[in-house]
């Protein structure tokens, strides 16, 4: 993992304000960080050329330099899938639910409600957080994403899983990175 530094953040921040500090050279940290542990890797050059442009990017927001790389990825892997920023629009709800107890699931579905949607498709890990009969009661089926094992050779290692999609890209490449992306059931 890395650490972005931000200014004046606090628990109670709201994403949309949280601002990165631009007076510590984090980014050249991270791309020595990429480079020392990955230089030796087989897609090395066709990835670290991608890092360097997304870690690079100027945005003074965290969730903008967030949206920013989240967006490219998809673009990238020639994933289509209309992805907007509109925090804006549910700020006001964050004051209404902050004190339920079961915040995350409100969350979810109000903002479910407010696009019309019908269906909430999650990672398999909110199979624990999250309850179906919470989401059929307010007309909204919920979906979990399972992607299948994946083992690939990292340095001739133990195979190490959950990483990132930065350690899949260097050590198989975009199209077999690609591949992976692709191969997933909703459950």
């Amino acid at each position: 993992y890395f650490i972005i530094p931000t200014i004046n953040r606090s628990s109670y921040s709201k994403i949309n304000t949280v601002e990165m500090n631009k007076s510590i050279p984090w980014r050249k940290k991270i791309m020595h960080s990429f480079y020392y542990t990955y230089k030796k890797s087989e897609y090395f050059d066709e990835t670290y050329t991608i890092l360097e442009e997304l870690v690079n990017s100027k945005h003074d927001l965290l969730h903008e330099y967030n949206s920013h790389i989240i967006k490219q990825l998809c673009r990238y892997f020639d994933i289509t899938t209309e992805i907007t920023s509109s925090h804006t629009n549910y700020l006001g709800m964050e004051d209404q639910i902050k004190n339920s107890t079961d915040g995350k699931s409100n969350r979810i579905i109000e903002i479910c409600k407010s696009e019309g949607a019908d269906t909430y498709i999650n990672a398999y890990g909110g199979r624990h957080i999250y309850s179906k009969d919470r989401f059929t009661k307010n007309n909204i089926e919920l979906k979990f994403i399972d992607i299948p094992k994946i083992n690939y050779n990292q340095f001739n290692n133990k195979f190490q899983e959950h990483l990132s999609i930065i350690d899949t890209m260097m050590h198989i490449g975009k199209e077999n990175t690609k591949s992976i992306i692709n191969n997933y059931k909703i459950l």
